[in-house]
């Protein structure tokens, strides 16, 4: 009888160390998208298309301080963006009213880059 209790006592423990807990990612694949971003300490949150991979800002103030854009996001399990903060003043359109990066997210072994466009309204004040 207690060898038939200690068999199936380790019987037990093996089927649980083998089997483990359900894997959260079943096919052991490793993201890298941006599921929201939104400019740091403002209200412009981005709209993220992860078909064409492309995050467009809408009517983001001229005021904005485009030269230092930090982003608030959330990505992928273990993603994160390649640089703290971006300067968007290089890849400005010809009336400097469109503005367009590259940003990449980086997870593991797997890098995908985003065109992440920022759309200006006109100035409300003068640059003083």
């Amino acid at each position: 009888m207690k060898r038939n209790l200690l068999f199936f006592s380790i019987a037990s423990a093996l089927c649980v160390l083998l089997t483990g807990c359900p894997d959260s990612n079943p096919e052991g694949t490793v993201e890298a998208k941006i599921k929201n971003i939104s400019i740091k300490n403002t209200t412009y949150a981005g709209t993220v298309d992860n078909t064409t991979y492309t995050v467009t800002f809408d009517n983001v103030a001229a005021e904005t301080n485009v030269e230092a854009i930090e982003f608030t996001t959330k990505l992928s399990l273990g993603a994160k963006l390649d640089k703290s903060v971006y300067d968007f003043t290089q890849g400005a359109s010809e009336d400097g009213k469109q503005l367009v990066q590259t940003v990449k997210v980086i997870n593991a072994t797997v890098e995908q880059a985003y065109t992440v466009v920022i759309n200006l309204t006109d100035p409300v004040s003068d640059p003083q």
